[in-house]
């Protein structure tokens, strides 16, 4: 299920020749809660495999004005016996460059991606994974 997770990272410390504000932008900072994953309402159905159901109940960012984020994802199996839930969370470093939240993940593994803010939606959308929509 971890490789599932999508981990909220950029390399933040590196800078292609862009603007970047150090660490933090206001309009970046605040707690975002998921609306939405792959345009479907939470819970979402990521997975189903041997009659059992695999899905993100809840997916929360806060974005500090530090320059650090925290996240934390709920999830579910299902199958016809049973239910487990679990939490799963993730924290790092971010910068904003031309208009984008670069996210470092450095726990509980390394990994990276791309957001953008616009007013109190944030939009997570990297290549090859899901994209979420959050809002503040």
């Amino acid at each position: 299920m971890c490789g599932l997770f999508v981990g909220l990272a950029l390399l933040g410390a590196v800078s292609c020749g862009g603007e970047s504000t150090a660490p933090a932008v206001s309009g970046v900072v605040g707690v975002f809660h998921a609306r939405s994953i792959e345009g479907a309402a939470l819970p979402y159905l990521y997975a189903e495999q041997g009659g059992a159901k695999y899905e993100i109940t809840s997916d929360e960012i806060t974005v500090n004005p530090d320059g650090t984020w925290n996240r934390l994802t709920a999830t579910r199996a299902t199958n016809s016996s049973s239910r487990v839930w679990a939490e799963n969370s993730a924290k790092g470093r971010y910068q904003v460059v031309n208009g984008q939240v670069e996210f470092a993940q450095t726990s509980p593994e390394v990994d990276s991606f791309t957001g953008s803010v616009d007013g109190t939606t944030l939009t997570v959308a990297s290549a090859g994974r899901f994209t979420y929509v959050y809002q503040r």
